[in-house]
């Protein structure tokens, strides 16, 4: 009798349990859903926002998205390729520079792989290394030779990689608030969670583009600190183009590698032989301007380092007629030489 009333009281608790869980697990499942949801409707407003503006060009069969601005008559003074940083995209340097270089250059941008309308074909291409060569596989379709690179940021690390790599390509260097060398710390657990082989694809379905979404504007100002950001920065610089899942996550792969990639790559900067102008604020928390540029410019022979105070991470838009002076100035120093920048 007492093992028949034990049985009867533990089955009853044991549905309590089971219940209990099934609930959860409906409630889990019902959250992921809705994060997926909304994750997609995001993502879709925003291609439909945001179309493609330039052309694409194949390269090692894979798709890049191609921004160019030339003059309507006559040859260019020069050709200026510009590689954006991180969370960003073709559109954002060329939204500030253009109009202040005018209508007498060549003016490139392309979207890194994986990032504004160009494609990533694996996991790999979150190397600056493999995103240098994709970068100039394309501007040989393009006929372009000795340009003048600008890299923002992380674009500075590629541009580093591409001056490196192909020193029959780069005629002139312009790097802007580069990453070049190690940090100390880490990353944002959140960059670590999109790259991660075993959660990244489920976190950017889910829960990273809508956080990502209601962070944009706040962290978009963060990066112009202490200046501040232009009230139309986001929209001209096509920034949204980031909340898309393959985006995301490609933008976290490529920070998630980038201090393995500055520890091997900070030995060969010595060997850049084009000229270099390294431009930087003096308050930027976002890349530190004492462990990288200025390290930098002791390593690069001969490069010239501006520091500019006050200034945060956005140094383009703090001063872009600086930038454009310092990008005539190479301009016309290789043409003194005779070592003219690609026309």
């Amino acid at each position: 009798m007492a093992e028949a009333q034990l049985l009867r009281t533990r089955a009853p608790r044991r549905g309590r349990v089971f219940a209990v869980i099934y609930g959860l697990a409906v409630a889990l499942l019902a959250i992921v859903a809705a994060l997926v949801a909304t994750t997609r409707f995001i993502a879709a407003r925003v291609e439909v926002a945001l179309p493609p503006q330039g052309r694409f060009l194949t390269v090692d069969g894979t798709r890049l998205h191609v921004i160019e601005r030339g003059p309507a008559t006559g040859e260019p003074r020069a050709t200026i390729v510009f590689i954006h940083g991180a969370s960003s995209n073709a559109t954002d340097p060329m939204s500030v520079m253009a109009p202040v270089l005018g209508a007498g250059y060549r003016l490139i941008s392309i979207d890194r792989p994986g990032h504004g309308w160009s494609e990533r074909s694996d996991d790999g291409q979150s190397s600056p290394r493999r995103q240098a060569r994709a970068l100039g596989a394309a501007l040989d379709q393009l006929g372009v030779k000795r340009p003048i690179v600008v890299g923002h940021s992380f674009g500075g690390i590629v541009a580093l990689a591409l001056t490196l790599d192909r020193p029959d390509l780069a005629g002139g260097l312009v790097l802007l608030s580069p990453v070049s060398h190690p940090w100390p710390g880490g990353i944002a657990w959140y960059y670590t969670a999109a790259a991660s082989s075993m959660t990244g694809w489920l976190f950017s379905q889910t829960l990273a583009v809508p956080a990502a979404a209601a962070l944009l504007e706040p962290g978009a100002k963060a990066v112009f600190a202490p200046q501040a950001m232009p009230a139309t920065y986001v929209e001209d610089a096509r920034i949204r183009l980031l909340l898309r899942p393959s985006v995301f996550r490609a933008n976290a792969q490529d920070i998630a590698g980038l201090m393995s990639f500055v520890e091997a790559e900070q030995a060969r900067y010595g060997q850049i032989a084009v000229p270099a102008t390294i431009i930087t604020g003096d308050t930027d928390s976002i890349v530190s301007p004492t462990i990288h540029s200025l390290t930098l410019k002791r390593q690069i022979p001969g490069a010239r380092l501006i520091v500019m105070p006050g200034v945060g991470h956005q140094p383009q838009f703090a001063d872009p007629e600086l930038v454009a002076t310092e990008i005539g100035r190479i301009v016309d120093g290789l043409a003194g030489r005779g070592d003219a920048a690609a026309r």
